[in-house]
């Protein structure tokens, strides 16, 4: 008997950080770290993904920073606590867009600055504080719990439809795996 494939848990939902619609019949799922060059660099093939599918395909971005996984990217993990102060206040995208787009800058002095940038504006002191709370720690790492119990062990790691992706990391590759889960 042919053992099931483990399907992704949680599932999309709407405490994700994601593009699209939830009832969408496609659903990707992407654990990235901000300072992973490989995440960064499927982030056009994301874009032409959602664009192609429209409004067939949700977008789903997860947290998996490298630094306690495999004890690389220091800043990766400041780098998503950040990305939850902003996600707080209504602005994790413009966030998650400046993290990538700087991602050679990532001290706490940054963060601050594209915080800021972004119309987040909090006192340097009080931004402090904020990122010591545990309540951004816990979520970041309980995202890379969850990854790591599906299967997650570096970035970007892509979820179809709730299953594990494991072929090439390209557009045409993805797009045809989209297409395949779509007609299932």
């Amino acid at each position: 008997m042919a053992k099931a494939k483990k399907k992704l848990t949680p599932s999309a939902n709407k405490k994700d950080y994601y593009k699209g619609n939830l009832s969408a019949p496609l659903v990707l799922v992407v654990y990235g770290d901000f300072e992973c060059d490989d995440t960064k660099a499927a982030l056009p093939i994301i874009e032409k993904l959602r664009k192609d599918f429209g409004d067939k395909l949700l977008f789903v971005f997860r947290h998996f920073p490298l630094t306690d996984v495999k004890n690389i990217h220091p800043h990766a993990n400041q780098s998503h606590v950040a990305s939850e102060i902003a996600a707080e206040k209504g602005k994790f995208w413009e966030m998650y867009e400046k993290l990538f787009k700087y991602q050679t800058k990532l001290e706490r002095t940054d963060f601050a600055k594209y915080l800021n940038a972004i119309g987040v504006k909090i006192p340097w002191e009080e931004f402090e504080e904020q990122m010591k709370l545990p309540k951004y720690w816990d979520k970041v790492k309980q995202t890379v719990k969850n990854g790591v119990k599906n299967g997650v062990t570096g970035t970007p790691r892509f979820f179809i439809n709730g299953s594990l992706y494991q072929g090439e990391e390209t557009y045409s590759a993805l797009k045809k795996a989209l297409q395949s889960s779509k007609n299932k």
